[in-house]
């Protein structure tokens, strides 16, 4: 007999769940299943900025920077003493053709 692997949709699941598989999925180093959990958690709980936080950092560990600088605007104002954050947020608005906001960005940063 051989063992399947059972298929499960996030939406499917409670939403503990997605966040405890969020960080299951990112410790063995499953970043696009990390993203697919994450971003239900995220539809089902819109102001959890932590969750998004996570969202937007495994955007730009998968290079999709377009999507990071999408969350990275909506909660840059929330992280605003996080320079991580803040860092990030200059990054991809620079690799997103934003020249202009990048450099007052990193220059709040420097400050």
């Amino acid at each position: 007999m051989v063992a399947k692997a059972q298929k499960f949709a996030p939406e499917d699941l409670p939403t503990w769940k997605l966040k405890n598989l969020v960080t299951g999925y990112e410790r063995i180093g499953d970043l696009y299943s990390a993203i697919d959990m994450a971003e239900e958690f995220v539809v089902r709980r819109p102001k959890n900025t932590d969750m998004q936080r996570k969202l937007a950092l495994l955007y730009v560990q998968t290079r999709d920077y377009t999507s990071a600088l999408e969350i990275l605007e909506k909660i840059q104002s929330n992280f605003s003493q996080d320079a991580e954050i803040q860092f990030l947020y200059a990054q991809m608005l620079k690799q997103n053709g934003f020249y202009e906001r990048s450099t007052d960005a990193f220059d709040s940063f420097l400050n």
